[in-house]
């Protein structure tokens, strides 16, 4: 029996006693609406957060970090922390690809743009709306655009996954829990004034804490739009790279169209932020001089198209300036706008394009690395045994991202994603997992080529030993035989002493001690140097040593 004191759009549970009694409390209650606000949104998440693993079959654990960021204690709180020290930087920009073939953008400034884009009507006709946002968020504009675009909080928690302690157990999902989240991984290449072999190897170890240094500082202090770095990896003498991520969820809507929500890492120059290894970090990278290496996209006639962005830049003087970072203002001007407006997965094309070449990249460098590595190895060096290393882990880990791409790719049905055109939906795949393919397969090459030099420089190592231990051998047997012609000498001077006539201290002639030195000396010769004296063996003797010599 239900309580009809109930509200509407709340679920009871029942709880029946051990006799088969209801007995009409409600232990716990799920509220089924949607969060209008940008306050409800922030309290439903706290509220799932504080789930516990002792009353609820889903608790909400791994909610707790991305809680406490969104919503300190008062939910209210959520909806003013944007400060004016943000203005001047669209943190959120939004395309809108009509089926006539219309393109429009909308930019909304970090500081004060989330007012306009709580006014904003929700789309209510056919086409597609592509909602970026840029680097690092501030509460306000979390709940505003998760009310607004009713986002599910479980793509803004993976976004930010770099708030969860390492090593939490709520890693990777499971594929089909997450059909509409894809996380790309993007690289951009930094090149540097070359550092010594000691001051690399350092780098290397004090990554993750150089890493961590910057991110605590980007938590407590960062604007909103602040670039977001996940990973740096020095990858030689005068290279590193930083590796940014891009989050997608396609939102089909009721009736025609769909969103397309895309958080990007890349977002204000890292110049201007947070201090981090890029920006001369001495105890981390000491001076480094960097700059950015831009992430190239070629497409066929490129250079004979009209530039149809309507967007003019002026040359920068920042080093750190990356060229992806302008994906949000200048996206889908070289696509077509139709097949933007009805086919999602034609309108991530450029996204999934612009990682795959800044893999592409990251593996020609790489493999320059390993071939100088490689090179180098043949000398047996450690130097080249710790490049080696570190390479193959690097690829490694790319090897296991590009297999899950490729796979979420070649099971893109089951998304279900809309698509007005299932040839256009077809061919966009087919180029893609083509690509990733590629991308895989290279990168499971520069691996096996990593242990083949790893393997290589292992055996010019251990042949570099077994070369000193012959020498100290011969050294040795060089000693053994100063000692069989020292010890006759030893043993007759010990015997006979100074007790000889020429000394005027005995009765004895010196050509005694001589008579008596030969047969010793002769004795001595005979034992260091039995083993080359076959003949005075028997045959059996001789066929052992002939066995031991091959």
């Amino acid at each position: 029996m239900v309580d009809d004191s109930v509200e509407p759009g709340i679920v009871p549970i029942i709880r029946v006693n051990s006799v088969g009694v209801d007995d009409n409390s409600v232990l716990q209650s799920v509220d089924t609406r949607r969060a209008h606000t940008p306050a409800q949104y922030v309290d439903r998440v706290r509220a799932h957060s504080d789930r516990s693993k002792e009353r609820c079959l889903y608790p909400g654990l791994n909610y707790r970090h991305f809680a406490q960021f969104i919503g300190p204690t008062e939910s209210t709180s959520a909806t003013v922390s944007a400060t004016s020290q943000d203005s001047g930087f669209s943190f959120c920009i939004i395309h809108t690809f009509g089926p006539d073939g219309s393109h429009a953008v909308v930019e909304h400034d970090a500081h004060d743009g989330h007012q306009d884009l709580l006014n904003a009507p929700l789309p209510d006709t056919g086409g597609s709306h592509v909602v970026f946002m840029r680097g690092f968020p501030s509460i306000t504009w979390l709940s505003c655009l998760g009310a607004h675009r009713r986002v599910d909080p479980e793509f803004f928690r993976r976004h930010m996954d770099f708030l969860q302690p390492s090593g939490h157990v709520d890693g990777r999902p499971l594929p089909s829990s997450t059909m509409n989240l894809i996380q790309l991984r993007v690289t951009t290449i930094y090149s540097r004034s070359p550092l010594s072999t000691r001051s690399l190897t350092q780098a290397r170890e004090r990554e993750m804490e150089a890493l961590k240094r910057y991110q605590k500082r980007l938590r407590e202090k960062a604007r909103a739009g602040e670039s977001i770095v996940r990973r740096i990896s020095n990858l030689d003498e005068t290279a590193f790279s930083i590796e940014q991520s891009v989050s997608i969820s396609v939102v089909p809507r009721k009736g025609k169209g769909f969103t397309v929500l895309v958080w990007l890492d890349m977002g204000r120059s890292l110049q201007a932020g947070p201090h981090g290894p890029w920006s001369g970090d001495s105890s981390s990278m000491p001076n480094t001089n960097a700059a950015c290496e831009p992430i190239i996209s070629h497409r066929p006639k490129l250079a004979l198209e009209r530039q149809r962005s309507p967007i003019v830049l002026e040359a920068s003087a920042d080093r750190l300036a990356q060229n992806v970072c302008h994906l949000a203002s200048q996206y889908g001007y070289s696509q077509d706008a139709k097949l933007m407006a009805g086919d999602a997965i034609y309108s991530v094309n450029e996204l999934f394009h612009f990682a795959a070449n800044s893999k592409r990249q990251l593996f020609n460098l790489i493999e320059h690395s390993i071939r100088r590595a490689s090179e180098s190895g043949y000398q047996g060096t450690q130097e080249s045994l710790e490049d080696l290393t570190y390479l193959k882990s690097r690829l490694d880990d790319e090897t296991e991202y590009l297999r899950d791409i490729l796979d979420r790719l070649l099971h893109a049905d089951d998304a279900r994603w809309p698509s007005a055109d299932p040839s256009a939906t077809r061919e966009v795949l087919r180029h893609l997992e083509y690509d990733h393919d590629h991308l895989l397969k290279r990168a499971e090459t520069l691996a096996a080529r990593c242990m083949q030099g790893i393997n290589t420089v292992t055996n010019a190592a251990m042949h570099k030993e077994a070369r000193k231990g012959i020498d100290q051998a011969e050294q040795t047997k060089r000693l053994t035989i100063l000692a069989f012609l020292l010890l006759p000498l030893s043993i007759t001077t010990s015997l006979f002493g100074m007790n000889f006539k020429e000394f005027g201290t005995g009765r004895l002639s010196i050509w005694t001690w001589v008579v008596v030195l030969i047969p010793v000396v002769g004795m001595s010769l005979v034992l260091c140097y039995w083993n080359l004296m076959p003949s005075w063996r028997s045959p059996r003797k001789q066929f052992t040593a002939a066995e031991d010599e091959t």
